[in-house]
């Protein structure tokens, strides 16, 4: 029987795999700015405040309630409109309990929701 399910669910499997199109687009260009701790859901405009471009390998969080805001405005490609789609965003690779950094995202000015090292994608509108 279980050698019967076994197959019955791979077969199942490989139909599924025909209907995913997985597609990773890096997003570089990413604009930061220091904060205090975040009052309120007032999101900064880009010309409130000192924004700079945060680097590609750079690092942040190392010091004790660093705060910081991130922005990038997202333009979706023509082929990956009206598609499922999710914003991936990785902080590390390495679990460590003592530094688990979280972030609130924000969408067109709106809270959507709240990420850390287990949470880390945020479903979009193609």
């Amino acid at each position: 029987m279980n050698n019967f399910l076994d197959k019955r669910i791979g077969e199942v499997i490989n139909q599924l795999e025909k209907y995913i199109t997985p597609v990773r687009i890096p997003i570089n260009g990413w604009q930061t700015m220091e904060c205090g701790y975040k009052k309120g859901n007032k999101v900064p405009s880009l010309g409130e405040g000192e924004w700079r471009e945060f680097g590609e390998t750079e690092r942040w969080g190392m010091k004790p309630e660093e705060h910081r805001w991130f922005f990038r405005h997202i333009d979706i490609p023509q082929e990956l409109r009206g598609k499922d789609l999710e914003l991936y965003v990785s902080s590390t690779d390495v679990h460590d309990e003592d530094w688990e950094p979280q972030f609130m995202v924000y969408l067109d000015g709106k809270l959507i929701r709240g990420m850390d090292t287990k949470h880390r994608y945020v479903k979009l509108d193609g």
